[in-house]
């Protein structure tokens, strides 16, 4: 099942998981990553498989930080206008 995710003003964004990493370097030891989660402003469209690099478009990060019942949680949003296949 597929959601779908809206700001308070009812426009649609879509959501997607990147592992972002450094490109690896032949001879060189390869560094570990992370995955993420970025929303995105734009529908990214077909063709990004699995193991793709992309590029986002205008991305941001913003730190949040919440309280709820005397226990906090705080991490970063990602946010991107769109992303782009890149080779």
């Amino acid at each position: 099942m597929e959601e779908v995710v809206t700001d308070r003003s009812g426009v649609q964004h879509f959501v997607v998981s990147l592992f972002a990493k450094k490109r690896p370097v032949e001879g060189q030891f390869a560094e570990k990553g992370e995955e993420i989660k970025v929303t995105l402003t734009a529908d990214p469209g077909e063709g990004f498989e699995e193991g793709a690099y992309v590029q986002l478009i205008d991305a941001t990060v913003s730190p949040w930080q919440t309280e709820r019942n005397g226990r906090y949680a705080s991490g970063l949003a990602y946010r991107a206008a769109g992303m782009t296949p890149q080779i």
